[in-house]
C-alpha cells in the first residue's frame, strides 16, 4: 500500500469509466472504504497513525489503493493494523467492510502468528502452520448466493502430500471454498467433487481470485485465468467462514495470508484489471 514513493491513485465508475494516475506517497495517506475513513502517516498498521470508524461495506481508494466500487462482503488486511494481538499470536482480525464479520480464535495455540515485515513486497503477513489446527473463523457470516468471488493473497510453505491444505471454507463438508490439494499441487474449488485449476508451487506469492458460479466457476491465478470448471450450485448454508482449517478432516493451510476479500458478485473485467493494479502496487503480483 505504501510501498515506494509513488504509487497509484485510481477511480472507476460501476460504467467502466476508469482513471489510474500515479500519485505521491510522502505524508498522509487516505483510505475510504465505503463510510470507513482511516487516515495514516507512514505504513497502514506498520507505524503509522490509524483512526478508523464503522462504515458501509463498499470500497473506494485513493493513494496507492484499489479506486474501483463494488460491494463487499468482508475483507481483511495484514497491514492495515486491524489484528488484535496476543504477543504475536492474532486473536481476531477485524472486517474493513464495515460489515462486522470479524475473525477470532480463542485458542491460542490455534492461532496464526502475525509478521510484521518480510513478506511480499517487505509486506506484514499472517503465518500459518499446517501441523496445527490454525484457524480464524467467524460463525455469524450471511448467506452468499452464486456468483460470488473469494479472492485470497497467500504464499504456502508445504502442499500436504496426505490431504488437502485449506484456505477458505464456508461450513464445511459440501459446501464452497478454496483449498490446496496435496499431491498434485493444484489450487481447487470444492463442492462435493474437487475441481482443479492451476498448478502451484511452495514459498510463491499469489494472488488467488475464485469465482463461483456453477458451470462457468473459474479461477484466477496471478491474473491469468484457469479453464472453467463446475464445482457445483450449491449456496454456503451461511453459517459462517473459516480461514486456514476445514475441521471435517483437520487439515490446515501451511504458508502465509496476506490478505482475503469476498465480493457476492461476479466482478467485471474492468474491476479485474483494477484489481491487478491494486495487488500489484501493493505486493508485486498481480
Amino acid at each position: 500500500m505504501l510501498g515506494g514513493a509513488a504509487g497509484y491513485a485510481s477511480n472507476m465508475s460501476l460504467g467502466g469509466i476508469e482513471a489510474i494516475v500515479r500519485a505521491s506517497l510522502e505524508g498522509v495517506a487516505t483510505i475510504l472504504a465505503g463510510a470507513a475513513i482511516i487516515t495514516a502517516t507512514g505504513d497502514v498498521g506498520v507505524d503509522g497513525a490509524v483512526a478508523m470508524t464503522a462504515g458501509a461495506a463498499t470500497m473506494t481508494n485513493t493513494g496507492s489503493q484499489l479506486g474501483t466500487l463494488f460491494p463487499l462482503t468482508c475483507w481483511y488486511r495484514s497491514d492495515a493494523g486491524n489484528m488484535t494481538l496476543n504477543g504475536s499470536k492474532v486473536s481476531a482480525w477485524a472486517d474493513l467492510s464495515g460489515n462486522g464479520f470479524n475473525l477470532s480464535q480463542v485458542t491460542d495455540a490455534n492461532r496464526p502468528t502475525y509478521v510484521a515485515n518480510g513478506g511480499a513486497n517487505n509486506r506484514p503477513y499472517t503465518s500459518w502452520t499446517s501441523a496445527t489446527a490454525q484457524q480464524l473463523k467467524n460463525i455469524a457470516l450471511t448467506q452468499l448466493t452464486q456468483p460470488f468471488e473469494v479472492i485470497v493473497v497467500m504464499n504456502p510453505s508445504v502442499l500436504n502430500t496426505t490431504g488437502s491444505g485449506y484456505l477458505v471454507d464456508f461450513n464445511g463438508g459440501n459446501n464452497n471454498l478454496t483449498y490446496i490439494p496435496g499431491a498434485d499441487t493444484k489450487i481447487a474449488q470444492y463442492d462435493g467433487t474437487p475441481q482443479k485449476h492451476q498448478s502451484i508451487s511452495i514459498n510463491t506469492d499469489y494472488v488467488v481470485e475464485s469465482l463461483f458460479n456453477g458451470a462457468p466457476s473459474n479461477m484466477w491465478l496471478n491474473n491469468v485465468a484457469g479453464t472453467p470448471a463446475n464445482p457445483g450450485t450449491v449456496n454456503p448454508a451461511g453459517t459462517g467462514v473459516s480461514l486456514g482449517y476445514y475441521a471435517g478432516n483437520s487439515l490446515s493451510f501451511g504458508g502465509r495470508i496476506y490478505e482475503l476479500m469476498i465480493i457476492p458478485r461476479a466482478i467485471t473485467t474492468a474491476e479485474r484489471a483494477a484489481l491487478a493494479d491494486y495487488f500489484t502496487s501493493i505486493y508485486g503480483v498481480a
